[in-house]
């Protein structure tokens, strides 16, 4: 998938404004330092503390929706200066995304945030960055709406958990 990705960003039009800078920042969240760096990670180290959870959570899905949301932010021409708000909210939408899953796997024997933190602690963190997503979705001047939309959805997921 990422060389059909590399395929798909080359054959774009990079005298368009900001495309290769959009291609940069994908290729960044989707190399060594980003999804693959996540995938080794959650294949070959172990998972022993709650900062071992979230690096594996921000390489692995949170750099997926930061390449997709930034990129197509840069690519619809938003303003720089609003690039570090929405890359934010794509990582704390990748963590909430991640424990969402998680915790609705939770009989799988499998590494997740539930091998480092309780049922609670998990819950905790997810409004956590829930909060963020939402903190930085009403700070920017463009319509996130399907952000909400995804929000409701993994705030659906997690109901059942709740009690």
């Amino acid at each position: 998938l990422l060389n059909l990705a590399a395929e798909v960003a080359f054959s774009g039009d990079f005298s368009e404004r900001n495309y290769s800078s959009a291609c940069k920042i994908l290729f960044e969240h989707s190399g060594s330092r980003g999804m693959i760096h996540g995938q080794c990670l959650d294949l070959f180290v172990p998972t022993v503390r709650e900062n071992d959870a979230i690096e594996v959570a921000v390489c692995k899905t949170a750099d997926l929706l930061r390449a997709a949301l930034v990129c197509g932010s840069i690519c619809g021409g938003a303003d720089t200066n609003h690039l570090d708000t929405i890359d934010r909210l794509a990582t704390s939408l990748g963590i909430c995304y991640q424990l969402a899953d998680d915790l609705s796997d939770a009989s799988k024997n499998e590494k997740s945030f539930l091998s480092v933190l309780s049922t609670a602690d998990c819950l905790q963190l997810f409004d956590t960055h829930l909060q963020i997503v939402t903190e930085c979705v009403q700070s920017l001047p463009y319509d996130f709406g399907f952000v909400f939309r995804v929000t409701e959805w993994l705030s659906d997921s997690v109901m059942p958990i709740r009690g």
